[in-house]
């Protein structure tokens, strides 16, 4: 017991500052991932989200105000956690954003809620046997802490574009398919249709080749395409490879990156219905039972 209340709160201090930093270098990428679950005008928040962990995280290291640290983080697992089933199941996104780009932390499901479970155990079981209320706050304390904040606060203004996305309607939404340039890409005998641009080295873009492979047979759209944009002089055949090897049973096309300039963001995916583009979605795909929904409200 006593070895669990020595170490436990270095442990979940550390992550806590993982998670914050790990983010901080491309805040932009949190933004985005925030607006794919949902929650648009969230995505305002997401430096403060980032620097709380840090600060948070610090806290709970350094014993400065740790009982309500622990309070905060109890606070903020289980409302992460709602969130992401939320946006698992009825966006069919599988990447937690948790921890930026440390991929294998962060993309499946199982072990995002088995270490989310865990933590918040800890974290509750700590904050029951947590006596102190306001623990010494000392000269080097300070130091440490705000050497560990000042340079996150930093780096996350750095990143941080609260102007980079825009809830305005795209401007290919309801153009006629002969109007655009999505008519080179679709088979004009079917009603309704899915276009899907990605590029090889896009994780989101590969979470969207997941979520695409709902569409093949569930018969939300009477057909669908992927098409891999890459600039045919530079792209490497490893590159190649390593995607058709995880994604064997899709039939894709490779387009040169100077014949998709309309593309502005990958992945991007284009629903046709009666030959008009209903929606433009940048980001992860959905699920296929969101966009039959979709379809369903037409």
């Amino acid at each position: 017991m006593s070895f669990m209340k020595k170490y436990m709160p270095i442990l979940l201090g550390i992550i806590f500052i993982i998670s914050g930093i790990s983010k901080a270098f491309n805040i932009i990428e949190f933004q985005k991932l925030i607006i794919d679950y949902g929650f648009y005008y969230f995505h305002y928040v997401a430096p403060f989200i980032v620097i709380a962990e840090i600060m948070i995280g610090a806290s709970i290291l350094l014993n400065i105000y740790r009982k309500l640290s622990y309070l905060i983080v109890i606070t903020f697992l289980i409302g992460f956690t709602l969130v992401y089933t939320y946006a698992y199941y009825f966006k069919g996104i599988t990447d937690c954003g948790c921890f930026g780009n440390i991929e294998f932390l962060s993309n499946n499901p199982i072990v995002v809620y088995i270490r989310n479970i865990i933590l918040l155990s800890v974290a509750i079981w700590l904050y029951n046997t947590e006596t102190y209320i306001k623990g010494k706050i000392t000269l080097d304390k300070k130091i440490i802490f705000f050497t560990l904040l000042l340079p996150s606060i930093f780096i996350s203004g750095f990143s941080y574009n609260p102007f980079a996305f825009s809830v305005d309607i795209n401007p290919m939404e309801g153009k006629n398919i002969n109007q655009s340039e999505c008519v080179k890409y679709v088979d004009k005998s079917k009603k309704n249709q899915l276009l899907m641009f990605v590029s090889y080295n896009c994780p989101h873009c590969w979470n969207s080749m997941e979520n695409y492979k709902g569409y093949i047979n569930s018969g939300v759209v009477d057909t669908s395409f992927v098409y891999i944009v890459a600039d045919k002089e530079v792209v490497k055949q490893e590159d190649r490879e390593k995607f058709f090897n995880y994604f064997p049973n899709i039939i894709t096309s490779e387009i040169d990156k100077k014949d998709a300039q309309f593309i502005e963001a990958y992945p991007s995916s284009f629903l046709i219905m009666n030959d008009t583009i209903k929606k433009v979605l940048l980001g992860t795909l959905p699920s296929a039972f969101v966009i039959k929904e979709m379809f369903e409200r037409k």
